[in-house]
């Protein structure tokens, strides 16, 4: 019941442990309730630039909306398909309500300065299998230096244990054509590993 729950989570504190929500709901109460402190952070910090935008939790919105109050300029880059805290408990429709109360101006980003085009064409392709959503079009913008730029190695799951030394095998094989310091390796969410040239 809530009397056990509240309990719990007040052994939980004066134990001195904490959730990543707790520690953002702390900072909030503070700036909330302490003036002066708010009013120090918005003039150290007038401009803030959030990275990943996608993973900010409610605590994390309602902290930027006291700055935004403030007169804080916030810019918030992300892409709404990546978000990945589930743990954290993030909500996309949260985070765009935030974006439209704020009347924040969308800006597309669509030139791809860490890939060619054969590498964005396959990512691309990658996020229209998964989601069902097709994506803006990008552009690549590096110089395809390799006949063969993206390579995609599908397998079943009892091959699973072959893949390190295929792909280890692929590496001794290509390092004859491209110089180690042009070479890339990535790998995304859904373990899609890919090779491009820097």
């Amino acid at each position: 019941n809530l009397q056990d729950l509240v309990k719990v989570k007040t052994n939980f504190n004066e134990d001195g442990f904490c959730t990543y929500q707790d520690a953002e709901h702390l900072c909030y109460k503070v700036l909330k309730n302490n003036t002066s402190k708010l009013d120090a952070l918005a003039k150290r910090f007038p401009v803030v630039i959030v990275d990943e935008c996608q993973d900010l939790s409610q605590n994390q919105l309602r902290t930027f909306h006291l700055l935004i109050e403030k007169g804080v300029k916030i810019f918030l880059i992300g892409d709404v398909n990546q978000s990945i805290y589930e743990f954290r408990r993030v909500d996309i429709v949260k985070i765009n309500a935030f974006i439209k109360y704020h009347k924040l101006e969308q800006k597309l980003l669509t030139k791809n300065f860490r890939s060619n085009q054969k590498v964005v064409n396959v990512s691309i392709g990658i996020e229209m299998y998964n989601t069902g959503i097709t994506p803006i079009t990008i552009i690549g913008n590096e110089k395809e230096r390799t006949d063969k730029s993206c390579i995609l190695w599908e397998y079943m799951a009892d091959e699973f244990s072959q893949l390190p030394q295929k792909f280890i095998d692929h590496i001794k094989l290509i390092n004859s054509t491209i110089q180690k310091p042009e070479s890339r390796i990535a790998i995304n969410k859904s373990g899609i590993l890919t090779l491009g040239s820097t």
